[in-house]
């Protein structure tokens, strides 16, 4: 009998040993399901942990850092200086950099300018029953130029377009609310297009009975509309760490 040339004969032995080879296949070690799930139980523990202070911070974070000033932001960029300007004369100090539009600045100190009574940048404080602002003198100055004695158009307030401390835009002339450590930080609408000097003192007429002195910073601010909201940021972040929870809590579930 002739036999088939492409013809195959079955070897019994081949199917067992093909038998044997998919049932340990198929075998999976209990020992190893609990050590993958212990895995993935650490890994969400991990994640929690993480997403919490990031929930934290989306929740207390302020939408912005920047000041915003006719619906523009804006943010410190560029020269800053540091200066004292003095009680003794109508031009008590000067800055070393020049700026221009708006600038950020903050004001400390007291001195002597109405008799011996002391007043800050905007408030006077002794011999009255109360802080006073006096509407014309002995307060803050600024110019782009040499200030001027008798000349109470050069008294900040008529500057101030933002109280940093109320965090809000206002309307020139403004007088911030009084603190009790003399330290006062607003924004200033130089009014300059071209940068220059700034010039800073106390109003007053009469110089040579003065006492005491501002210390005063100035920094350049400049127009920033892609300032990121940080609280948002956070926000996507803490909601990236709670989707990768679900994601691996799900592939968790799955493969068990």
């Amino acid at each position: 009998m002739n036999t088939p040339k492409n013809r195959r004969f079955n070897n019994p032995h081949e199917d067992e040993n093909k038998e044997e080879s998919e049932n340990t296949e198929s075998f999976t070690d209990p020992r190893q399901e609990e050590l993958g799930s212990a895995v993935d139980d650490q890994n969400l523990k991990t994640i929690r942990r993480l997403a919490r202070p990031l929930l934290f911070a989306a929740l207390c974070l302020p939408a912005s850092h920047a000041i915003t000033i006719g619906g523009n932001n804006y943010v410190a960029s560029g020269p800053t200086d540091a200066l004292t300007s003095v009680f003794t004369a109508p031009t008590g100090g000067v800055t070393t950099n020049h700026y221009s539009a708006l600038v950020q600045v903050s004001v400390s100190g007291s001195g002597t300018s109405l008799s011996a009574f002391l007043n800050d940048a905007f408030w006077r404080y002794t011999g009255v029953a109360s802080p006073s602002h006096e509407p014309l003198y002995y307060q803050l100055a600024f110019s782009t130029s040499s200030l001027m004695p008798f000349d109470p158009s050069q008294d900040a307030k008529n500057f101030v377009v933002y109280d940093i401390a109320a965090g809000a835009e206002v309307t020139a002339p403004y007088v911030p609310s009084y603190s009790a450590n003399h330290t006062y930080s607003f924004v200033l609408n130089t009014g300059l297009a071209l940068p220059g000097p700034l010039y800073f003192g106390v109003s007053d007429g009469n110089f040579s009975d003065n006492s005491g002195a501002y210390t005063i910073s100035v920094t350049q601010l400049v127009a920033n509309n892609a300032v990121p909201d940080h609280g948002a940021t956070a926000l996507l972040l803490a909601g990236s760490v709670f989707g990768l929870l679900s994601y691996r809590r799900f592939q968790a579930k799955s493969s068990r």
